[in-house]
């Protein structure tokens, strides 16, 4: 069922290409990379150390046990011993690596709280982004939520190209009055779902972009980071769900494993109250007939599929997917998959 957490297999975070400075009392120099030839790392190597090898408070360990996580990213294996011992980071990586933990977590591991005292502060340029990395704070401190005043999503600045059964170009944004979520008529079960997570008033993205997708619309999202283009095509593509036992009905197409578990998280969260989508991850690197008797099993084949490309394409190729029954396809950072194709 969607409404319940699944591990993943990294500890990631939700900002795209940027750099992260964690400077602390502490004298430090960011750790350079070494000179000569750079090592290749696999996946299998680059995740021997667990995160107990960072001799992380018993806390910090619990919270990432319970949140499913259990390998550090290349990222984070680096950065967080540094930063644990009071060094001071700059902390570079692409999309979906693990930035906002590497700092979360170190500033967490040495914090000794003080009533009247702040001992961190973080940064950011947005108000969103602001939201997104106290949100960060509060999962792996374990406070419960408090209420936002946006409804945000955690990529950075790219675009999303949702393509829908039906044709249709993207329209320009109403004038007027901004509109309450309630104005987009989505089912009861979404409504319910972003009330309980606390979200208020859409972004202005969301505004322009998720009227058109739900009425089945082809839409090109592009927008700043934490403006929330992951719940434009999450929300209209549950809008639009009809589960079928057996049929995928929505793929999701993204570059790499670690954004595939965030936009698959995101499903969950919004589909909570909709017990009957079924949504999983599927990548390559991993034995791909676990991925072909999943699709084969009709009770337990979903309806939503997030997806890297290779991986994809050999479901499809061999003909253990079945296109003709989708209805709804999104590419999530096309502007880098068409990189990539280049």
């Amino acid at each position: 069922m969607s409404g319940l957490h699944q591990p993943e297999e990294e500890l990631i975070d939700y900002e795209d290409d940027h750099d992260v400075t964690i400077p602390t009392g502490a004298t430090g120099a960011a750790a350079a990379p070494a000179d000569g030839e750079k090592e290749k790392k696999t996946y299998t190597n680059v995740h021997t150390t667990g995160f107990r090898d960072f001799l992380l408070k018993p806390e910090l360990l619990r919270a990432i046990s319970d949140l499913g996580f259990e390998h550090p990213s290349e990222v984070q294996q680096e950065c967080i011993p540094q930063a644990v011992l009071g060094m001071d980071v700059l902390c570079q990586a692409k999309s979906g690596h693990g930035k906002t933990a590497v700092f979360v977590l170190a500033t967490l591991q040495q914090l000794e709280p003080v009533d009247g005292e702040v001992s961190v502060i973080v940064l950011c340029h947005t108000r969103e982004l602001a939201y997104q990395i106290r949100n960060e704070y509060i999962r792996f401190s374990r406070d419960p939520p408090r209420h936002e005043e946006e409804l945000i999503d955690y990529e950075d600045d790219h675009d999303v190209t949702l393509a829908a059964g039906t044709t249709g170009a993207a329209a320009a944004p109403a004038d007027g009055e901004k509109e309450k979520k309630t104005d987009f008529l989505l089912k009861p079960e979404l409504l319910r779902a972003i009330s309980d997570l606390g979200f208020e008033h859409p972004s202005e993205v969301q505004q322009e972009c998720i009227p058109q997708a739900v009425l089945g619309m082809d839409v090109l999202c592009q927008a700043k980071s934490g403006h929330g283009k992951t719940a434009v095509f999450v929300l209209a593509t549950l809008q639009q769900l009809e589960p079928v036992d057996g049929e995928v009905s929505v793929i999701v197409l993204c570059h790499t494993r670690e954004l595939a578990y965030q936009i698959r998280n995101e499903y969950l969260r919004f589909s909570r109250f909709m017990p009957d989508v079924r949504t999983a991850v599927v990548y390559g690197g991993t034995p791909v007939q676990k991925d072909v008797d999943l699709l084969k099993d009709k009770t337990k084949c979903p309806h939503i599929i997030v997806a890297t490309p290779g991986r994809l394409n050999a479901l499809a190729r061999d003909k253990h997917l079945d296109p003709k029954k989708v209805k709804h396809f999104v590419l999530d950072e096309c502007d880098k998959m068409l990189e990539q194709l280049g």
